[in-house]
C-alpha cells in the first residue's frame, strides 16, 4: 500500500506541474488532488522536494533496469539520454523554479548513482583504483547534468544518436585517439 500511495503523490505532483508553476505547489493542492490527509502525505514524505527526489529514484532504476540489457555500453548511454527527449516540459520547470539548485544537485546524485550500479553490476574498470573511478563518475556527473541541460534547453538541434555516441566516445577515450583524416 505504501508504494502506491507514494506513487500516486508522485503522480499528483507531476500532474499538477501541468497546471501550475513548481513554487506554487502545495502540499495542501497535493493532498486535494490524491484525497488523502497531510498525515499521510507526511507519512511517505519530507516535503515537495522529497517528492522529486523519490520521483528521480524511481525512474533511475527503470533507467538502470533498461541499460542492464542494453547490448553495449554505447546503448546505455543511449538510454540514460534519451531520459531528457522523454521528460522536457518537466525538467525546464523544474530547472525554472526556485528549486533549481537542489534539482540539479539531485541529478548530478542520481546520475552519479546510475554509474556506480552500472560498473559495480556490470563489473567495469576492475583495474582501475576506487579514488580514480570516484573522479571519474564526479567528473562525468557533472558533464552529462550540464549536456542534459543543453539538450533540454536547445530541443529542435538535438541528435540524441550522435551525443549518445560522443559522450561514450569521451568516456572511453575513442575521442582522443589519433584518427586519419
Amino acid at each position: 500500500m505504501s508504494l502506491i500511495t507514494k506513487n500516486m503523490i508522485s503522480a499528483a505532483f507531476f500532474d499538477l506541474t501541468n497546471q501550475k508553476p513548481v513554487d506554487k505547489i502545495t502540499v495542501k493542492d497535493i493532498v486535494e488532488k490524491c484525497t488523502i490527509t497531510r498525515q499521510t502525505f507526511y507519512y511517505h514524505f519530507q516535503d515537495i522536494m522529497d517528492v522529486i527526489e523519490w520521483s528521480m529514484q524511481q525512474r533511475m532504476e527503470e533507467i538502470l533496469n533498461k541499460s542492464l540489457k542494453a547490448s553495449s555500453m554505447q546503448e546505455a548511454v543511449r538510454i540514460l539520454v534519451s531520459t531528457v527527449e522523454e521528460h522536457p516540459e518537466i525538467i525546464n520547470k523544474l530547472m525554472n523554479s526556485q528549486k533549481r539548485e537542489q534539482t540539479e544537485r539531485l541529478l548530478i546524485i542520481t546520475i552519479r548513482s546510475y554509474m556506480q550500479e552500472m560498473i559495480d553490476r556490470k563489473e567495469l574498470f576492475m583495474d582501475m583504483k576506487r579514488s580514480d573511478i570516484k573522479m571519474a563518475m564526479n567528473f562525468y556527473s557533472y558533464a552529462i547534468v550540464g549536456i542534459l541541460q543543453e539538450i533540454n534547453h536547445n530541443r529542435k538541434d538535438v541528435d540524441l544518436d550522435l551525443i549518445s555516441k560522443q559522450i561514450y566516445q569521451l568516456m572511453t577515450g575513442e575521442m582522443f585517439q589519433k584518427k586519419d583524416i
